[in-house]
């Protein structure tokens, strides 16, 4: 199922690029107050709010629609908190980077947002790991080209 929230029938470009008087609209309408007060401290919801708000819609259809949309949410807060939580925490996951190591037989991970690094021992030495892909159950699989295997593992919470 597809869920379109801001507008019917398409996703949301919380990449599009803010218009070029975006400080002058801001600081016009105060608008760092209500930011701040819809992302709560979130520094990738503080974005998106500034876009969803700084993006003007023209079309009455689609004012209508995201009117609409907003009733829902404020209906059913809880869902949409569920839901944002959610989406949060795989984007989270995606952030990290891993990577191996065939001369110390660990496998590493950096969080780019604070330079924290964590290695972990691998069980085998010689694995060489390659290509990291992280499925929907939260296990890490790679590819291992020094010894011809595929396998995976998964961290403990």
């Amino acid at each position: 199922m597809k869920v379109f929230l801001m507008h019917r029938g398409r996703d949301f470009d919380w990449q599009a690029k803010l218009p070029a008087n975006e400080q002058a609209l801001t600081q016009d309408l105060e608008l760092n107050t209500l930011l701040d007060a819809m992302a709560r401290g979130d520094r990738f919801l503080l974005e998106v709010a500034k876009k969803a708000v700084l993006l003007s819609l023209k079309d009455p259809e689609e004012i209508v629609y995201r009117q609409q949309v907003l009733g829902d949410c404020l209906k059913q807060s809880a869902i949409v908190r569920e839901i944002y939580e959610l989406a949060v925490e795989a984007i989270d996951a995606e952030k990290k980077v891993w990577y191996s190591s065939e001369y110390m037989d660990v496998v590493g991970r950096l969080d780019p947002d604070t330079g924290k690094v964590i290695e972990y021992p691998l069980p085998r030495a010689e694995n060489s790991m390659r290509d990291f892909f992280r499925d929907d159950k939260g296990r890490m699989w790679f590819g291992s080209p020094a010894n011809d295997r595929v396998g995976y593992f998964q961290l403990a919470n």
